[in-house]
């Protein structure tokens, strides 16, 4: 049987003060059974239009309470709506407690998603960097862009979520998205991350993810073999600019430091090492892990090119950096020119030193665990499948060669 429903907006008026306002009273009515919630507004009596629920005039205070009266019944309404949809039981106190937050059963995956971002940028800079807002965000997305696609809805009920949700999402992550796997290894681990949150909270009793299984997929890592690494080092630029971005990427080739981690570097960032020789230490901006790397004779030698550099000078800092977007941009000239056929970014650098540098000159893998920085060496033991894959792949092309 259809509900019955209605939403108005009247004045109390045996709540009226001495300067002749008086309070805003929301009603909600659901077959006949009502409830009502205080709008904590006031108006003038005079100014009050029954027959209309609004203020009279066009003045500017009139504007804005008109305004959130309709604010008030649109979100009622919605309400009513939602719960019809979900064909949920729909009663006048229900609508109330979810207006007003109350009610656990009001419980949303984008109402939670919410709740655990805003616990996260209360945490950037201390457990957190700002990228990660930026990626939970880039889920958020997804999340609101499938609920729509397969509800027609703006949010989903906790209570609602099952594991066919979950394999919907996944489904629509690689299909609509195109999504690669190991970026929807990630939005699927922020949403479980929500769901996780309701879960303790009490909030649902059911795990949605039970039974549900992905993997992360194959992360692929491009590194300079040894000769374009030399390629790189022996080209010399007539352009100060492009001079500058090499010699920087070259260091980090030596040192396994990560672009923003590169802005903090200092004079001070040098020590002594508990070999006597000089050393480069700091935490790493995205885990806060302490990293130590002796330096190689070729980032010494970069480092002393340009202890007197202009820029260097001016602010204080230990190679002349541009912006992350100029020095990307400035790499692939120097791909070009150096005839490498790859996509050279800054964090290639890191992954060469990882590879071509260090493992593959039989430097042992915890050892490259401390100097990346690395929380958990499984992180580093990729680089060792990286390595790995190149020797078969480098393998296989022989076995054509000789067999052609």
């Amino acid at each position: 049987m259809e509900k019955t429903f209605g939403v108005i907006v009247y004045l109390k008026r045996s709540k009226m003060n001495q300067k002749g306002e008086a309070p805003l009273i929301g009603r909600i009515t659901v077959d006949s059974k009502r409830t009502e919630i205080a709008l904590h507004l006031r108006v003038d009596a005079e100014r009050w239009d029954n027959a209309k629920n609004a203020m009279k005039g066009s003045r500017e205070d009139a504007r804005v309470t008109n305004l959130a009266i309709a604010g008030f019944k649109n979100k009622i309404t919605q309400i009513f709506q939602n719960l019809k949809n979900e064909d949920e039981i729909i009663e006048a106190e229900l609508i109330k407690n979810i207006y007003l937050g109350k009610d656990k059963r009001a419980g949303t995956l984008l109402g939670h998603y919410k709740k655990v971002m805003e616990n996260i940028k209360e945490r950037v800079n201390i457990d957190y960097s700002p990228n990660t807002i930026k990626k939970y965000k880039t889920t958020q997305k997804h999340l609101e862009e499938y609920i729509k696609s397969r509800y027609q809805l703006s949010d989903r009920p906790l209570k609602k979520l099952n594991v066919q949700f979950i394999e919907g999402f996944e489904h629509y992550l690689k299909v609509t998205a195109r999504q690669s796997q190991s970026s929807v290894f990630k939005h699927i681990q922020r949403t479980r991350r929500a769901i996780s949150n309701a879960l303790g909270e009490g909030i649902i009793d059911k795990d949605p993810f039970f039974g549900f299984k992905t993997s992360k997929g194959q992360t692929h890592r491009d590194f300079l073999t040894k000769a374009e690494l030399e390629r790189i080092e022996n080209k010399q630029f007539q352009m100060e600019r492009l001079q500058e971005i090499k010699d920087v990427f070259v260091f980090s080739c030596y040192t396994g430091i990560a672009f923003i981690d590169m802005l903090k570097m200092t004079k001070d960032s040098i020590i002594i090492g508990i070999d006597g020789n000089k050393w480069i230490s700091g935490y790493r901006h995205k885990t806060k892990s302490k990293f130590s790397v002796p330096l190689l004779p070729k980032a010494m030698q970069i480092i002393e090119k340009y202890k007197d550099h202009p820029k260097v000078l001016a602010h204080g800092g230990l190679l002349p950096i541009m912006s992350s977007q100029k020095t990307n941009s400035y790499l692939k000239e120097i791909a070009d020119f150096c005839e490498i056929n790859k996509n050279l970014t800054f964090h290639v650098a890191r992954h060469t030193f990882a590879t071509t540098v260090t493992l593959l000159n039989g430097v042992p893998i915890e050892t490259i665990s401390k100097m990346l920085g690395h929380q958990n060496i499984a992180t580093t033991q990729i680089y060792s499948k990286v390595v790995e894959e190149k020797v078969s792949e480098d393998m296989n092309n022989l076995v054509r060669k000789l067999s052609s």
